[in-house]
This record gives C-alpha cells, structure tokens and sequence, in this order.
C-alpha cells in the first residue's frame, strides 16, 4: 500500500548508534570491530571479561568471555579474539575475521537473526564495536528518545551551495550567462529533549560517562575528531483534514547514515525546564561496498510495522 500525499504531524520517536569504526553503519551482516590487535588489559579480570548482546527487542544476555588463550592480555590478534567469542556461544552471533570498507582485517560479526543487534560493555568497546578504541563508550549501543522519553522536537535544516550565476559582458554590454543550480550538501538536524542522558552525550561526543560514578566528562579541545553515528526518525502521516492524535495510519522513516555532533549550550534559566539540544551534521555516506549516497534517505512504514519495531524496549 502507498502513503503518499499524507501530512506529517511533528515526530514521536528517533534513535541513534555509533557506527563502524570505518563509518559503515552497523548491520545483523557487518558489526565491525578493532584492525591489527586489541589492548585488553583494562577490562580483564583473570582473563576474563563480561558481554552483553541484545537482539531486537529480546532479552539482554550476558556471557563471560575468556581470553586465557590469548598471548597477550595487551595485543589480543583477530583469531585469538573470534576463538573466545566463538566459544562463548552467543546465540545467533558468529564472529570471524572481516573486511571493513578500506581493505583493512578486522574483527566480524553477522547476526543470523533479529535487525537491530547491540554488542554492549566495556569489552565490547575495548574490542572496537562501536569505534570504542578511538572514542570509548560501551560497544555498539541504541539510544532512542520518544514523547515519553521527552522529546520536544527535531528540527532538520539543509546545508546547500546557494546556485552560482556566472556571466561574462562584451563591450557592447551583450551578456552571456551560465547558471549552475544550488546543491544539498547535507542536512543539520536539533534535537531537543528534556530529559537528560550522558550515555547520548558520550555517544555524540566523545568523552567519557563513568557508569559507576555517574559524571561525564566532555572531549578535550585537542580531540578534533568526533564519533560517526546514524540516526532514525520517526514521524506519524495522517490522511485526514480533521484528525485526533492516534489516527496516523502509516510513519516516514528519516534515516542519517554518517552524523557528528556536539551538545548545545546549557541554560540554567530561573524557573524553567532544561531543554538539551543536540547539533547534529549529516554528510553524505559512503557504505561497505563503496556506493556513495546522500546525506539522508526516506521511506514510509505502516503503522503496524512501526508498532512491531518497538523502538521503546531495543
């Protein structure tokens, strides 16, 4: 069925991923980990270390990993890591060594079932997933927002080249004209939200949220580069003049494969409610087979198949 020519009431949910370590987004058929080898020392305990692997919106399961027949706590290789992963028989994981984007060897992992697969803890991030070597974090995690969550709104301006005019006059003022048209170069979504998360924040920026203490800590200003992510939008579509909240009977589906961003400016106004803002720049995407594609891309889902994503519980 087609929804088109509907209209779009405000946005209910979003969620977001750090991708890739080679800016791929992470799929059931590409979760990539660390290149060369891994230091592990930090998360180890006797050779061992938790993880925690989520699929969809099933039950969280966590597994000790052990790592005894590794070399080197400190220079874990590719194999050594698939061996303990493999041997901690995650159900529907199969870890190998892969390939990213650039040609490089790298940890794998394809999921044989489910669509939104997390690999979360702190071995999940000191093995790479979710480019946790260059920015920390906890693996790959999902984060999303919805009404309830507190979400406010989600503004989505475009970055373009305004269109050129370039002439040339002759001494008799003929004019002769070339006119090259404006170009999207991406766009530059705020979120706001009134409920604060520093695992968001470490997410976006960088950083570090110590989960124990409960502080975050922002990138120094020496840190130039960010964390790609991807986000997802969601949006109800209405067919109809008069409508109650409730009525949508389909959603569009926003999705920004290559994101930086940063958190807005803080205001700690008299009387008032934090707003936290997010800026956000979406820049084309280049995915794992080298096809380039825009900044965004969007699709329409019924609402049966909105519902049965169950963003709230992924």
């Amino acid at each position: 069925m087609a929804y088109n020519r509907r209209s779009r009431f405000a946005a209910t949910s979003f969620r977001i991923m750090r991708n890739n370590p080679d800016g791929t987004n992470p799929t059931a058929s590409n979760m990539l980990g660390f290149s060369g080898t891994a230091n592990l020392t930090g998360v180890l305990t006797s050779k061992v270390a938790d993880l925690t692997v989520k699929i969809d919106n099933g039950t969280a399961v966590t597994k000790p990993v052990d790592f005894t027949a590794a070399s080197s706590e400190s220079a874990v290789t590719i194999a050594e890591a698939e061996t303990a992963l493999t041997t901690a028989a995650f159900t529907g994981l199969t870890f190998s060594s892969g390939t990213d984007k650039d040609g490089n060897a790298c940890l794998k992992c394809v999921a044989s079932t489910g669509t939104y697969i997390q690999i979360t803890g702190e071995l999940a991030a000191a093995l790479g997933f979710g480019n946790g070597i260059n920015f920390g974090g906890n693996g790959l995690e999902i984060f999303h927002f919805t009404d309830g969550d507190g979400l406010v709104s989600i503004t989505m301006p475009k970055d373009t080249v305004d269109k050129q005019q370039i002439d040339v006059e002759s001494s008799t003022g003929t004019v002769r004209r070339m006119n090259i048209g404006a170009k999207l170069l991406g766009v530059s979504p705020v979120i706001s939200v009134y409920k604060d998360d520093y695992g968001v924040l470490e997410a976006i920026e960088g950083g570090v949220w110590d989960r124990t203490e409960d502080t975050y800590t922002p990138p120094l200003a020496t840190e130039t580069t960010h964390p790609s992510i991807m986000m997802e939008v969601y949006a109800p579509l209405v067919n109809k003049d008069n409508a109650n909240l409730g009525d949508e009977d389909s959603y569009e589906l926003t999705t920004l494969h290559n994101c930086q961003g940063m958190e807005g400016n803080e205001d700690f106004a008299n009387k008032d409610w934090k707003t936290v803002t997010y800026n956000i720049t979406a820049s084309e995407y280049t995915d794992s087979t080298g096809v380039a594609h825009p900044a965004y891309d969007k699709k329409r889902i019924s609402k049966t198949a909105y519902e049965a994503l169950d963003i709230a519980n992924v």
